[in-house]
């Protein structure tokens, strides 16, 4: 009796042992959601929003026109802010604020205000 109470425990802590084993050198993959996915190079650049594509820049770099539309008072403060310009030159973008209070606007080439990504007009950031 004592041998088939020996063999079981054996038997058990075996099993257990083997099945503790897991592969943990590759990781399964989750297939992407729709909003991984790329975005296709027809949408608007407001969709596109990516802020890898903008470096940053000085007050003094920003065209005239869009000097004039932070001078309105929903901008009010800009001149502390970063402003952005899109690599290719087409638009720009303002962050005003700080880390727990951040207001974002986007504008195209010509300084007018434009819409972000999610209808507003924060930048979405990736």
């Amino acid at each position: 009796m004592k041998f088939y109470n020996l063999f079981t425990v054996a038997l058990i802590v075996s099993a257990s042992a083997a099945f503790a084993q897991r592969d943990t050198t590759h990781a399964v993959q989750q297939p992407q959601s729709q909003s991984q996915q790329p975005q296709s190079p027809n949408q608007q650049p407001s969709e596109q929003f990516n802020v890898k594509e903008y470096s940053e820049i000085q007050s003094s770099e920003l065209p005239a026109s869009l000097r004039t539309t932070l001078q309105g008072d929903e901008y009010k403060g800009w001149e502390n802010g970063k402003l952005y310009r899109q690599n290719n030159g087409q638009s720009y973008y303002l962050n005003i604020g700080t880390a727990s209070s951040t207001k974002n606007y986007y504008f195209d080439k010509n300084g007018k205000a434009m819409k972000g990504p999610e209808g507003g007009t924060k930048p979405r950031k990736e």
